[in-house]
């Protein structure tokens, strides 16, 4: 009675973003909301948890906003988030080809934003890549925002949560291969420079189309992180 659903925006594996307005304040807002099935699934749900703990604390212009986080007298978990008018870098790639160098900067320093202020607070993003990346167009330009903290780590900091239970088991990786700084790739404790490595990924992708190390099969993609210097821009 909180939320009147309007329509599905996507779908995904864990669950679909609708949507929504808030009944109470008018607000218009993206609701993601998790598979029932899925909530039977410890691990799923802690992440889903997670994602709420880490976005509560954040509050930087260039990080999409969390207003709401409950479960209904159901049982379906949701996140009631900031809605957004742009695209995804990887949407923008695929329609417009390589960025020029000065709209390659104006991004980067944006998503520098978010990250700063999260790992300030001691989150790991864990999966920046260009799907989690968009681009909102404003009269003064391009905006960045930064999304989907939804497999952050909360390791240290001021905000005096705990990381709580690991969410995977020993040695095993979350995140998205082509992204993955090498530490992430080897299970290792990570911090807030495995974020910057992959948004060196991504600089390197969006400048020049194509991404710094690229392989047929996830061996080839895993040694290129962990042994090969890429071809300079």
């Amino acid at each position: 009675n909180r939320y009147l659903v309007e329509h599905k925006i996507g779908e995904g594996g864990f669950g679909a973003v609708y949507r929504a307005k808030q009944t109470q304040m008018g607000r218009v807002v993206a609701l993601k909301v998790l598979h029932p099935k899925m909530a039977k699934d410890a691990q799923i749900v802690g992440r889903f948890k997670r994602e709420a703990q880490a976005s509560s604390l954040l509050r930087a212009p260039n990080t999409v906003q969390v207003y709401d986080f409950d479960q209904t007298p159901e049982g379906v978990m949701y996140l009631a988030m900031e809605l957004l008018q742009g695209k995804s870098l990887h949407s923008l790639l695929y329609e417009g080809g390589p960025f020029d160098p000065i709209r390659v900067a104006k991004t980067l320093a944006g998503i520098a934003v978010s990250l700063q202020e999260a790992h300030l607070q001691g989150i790991v993003h864990r999966d920046i890549k260009p799907e989690n990346i968009y681009l909102e167009p404003r009269p003064e330009g391009e905006f960045v925002k930064v999304l989907d903290f939804g497999i952050a780590k909360i390791v240290s900091g001021e905000s005096g949560l705990q990381s709580g239970p690991a969410l995977t088991a020993a040695g095993q990786t979350l995140g998205t291969l082509e992204y993955m700084s090498p530490e992430q790739l080897m299970g290792a404790q990570l911090d807030g420079r495995s974020d910057l490595y992959a948004v060196g990924i991504l600089g390197y992708e969006i400048l020049t189309g194509k991404l710094p190390f690229e392989g047929r099969t996830p061996a080839e993609m895993i040694t290129g992180h962990l042994k090969t210097i890429p071809a300079p821009p």
